[in-house]
């Protein structure tokens, strides 16, 4: 008497069993069906009509900031070190910003553009001071930087790496990272100039 809602067999998922749809009473009703006959219930849920794609939610990226401040500085017009918003409104357009860190000589304390980052913009200052060498002193905020870099790509939620340097080279950080699956982001004074 009527229409028999039509059954959907799909591929056998083990030997012997089949994943079927039975239009029940919610839209979609998952069941594993012997051959038998006999099924058992195994998740319920009530789908919306339309594409699969509008009802997932991309999750935000999560940033880490990590900024080289005396090799910038010496890099672009003391004016971009007024103001960063050059730096921080194209990044919180595409997520949130969770830690980000400035790494300065241990006589930086008091320059005004670290305590504006520091005050203002929350960036946890680390200090460096040089490395005490057989012919000259050596600087060590590259190898800081490396090194906490690294921490956080491995052991934090972050989803991208912004490094923001006047000229380092950080290959094998870019390169580690990538291998944990982060995006890298390198911001070199070139780019901060040109405010791209």
């Amino acid at each position: 008497s009527g229409n028999k809602p039509s059954v959907k067999v799909f591929q056998p998922l083990t030997e012997g069993y089949f994943f079927v749809i039975i239009p029940l009473k919610y839209p979609y009703e998952r069941c594993f069906m012997s051959p038998k006959g006999r099924y058992s219930l195994k998740e319920t849920s009530s789908l919306k009509t339309g594409p699969l794609r509008s009802s997932l939610k991309v999750a935000p990226k999560r940033f880490a900031i990590l900024m080289d401040f005396e090799n910038l500085e010496k890099n672009i017009d003391q004016t971009k070190l007024r103001d960063f918003s050059w730096l921080f409104n194209p990044i919180l357009e595409q997520g949130k910003i969770s830690c980000a860190y400035v790494f300065i000589p241990d006589h930086y304390g008091s320059n005004p553009p670290v305590r504006t980052l520091s005050n203002i913009y929350r960036f946890f200052c680390i200090f460096c001071p040089k490395k005490s060498g057989i012919l000259k002193d050596a600087d060590s905020v590259d190898s800081r930087m490396d090194e906490l870099g690294r921490f956080l790509v491995e052991h934090s939620d972050i989803t991208d790496l912004v490094i923001v340097s006047g000229d380092a080279d950080f290959q094998g950080l870019i390169e580690f990272a990538r291998w944990q699956q982060k995006r890298v982001k390198v911001v070199s004074a070139h780019e901060a100039i040109s405010g791209r």
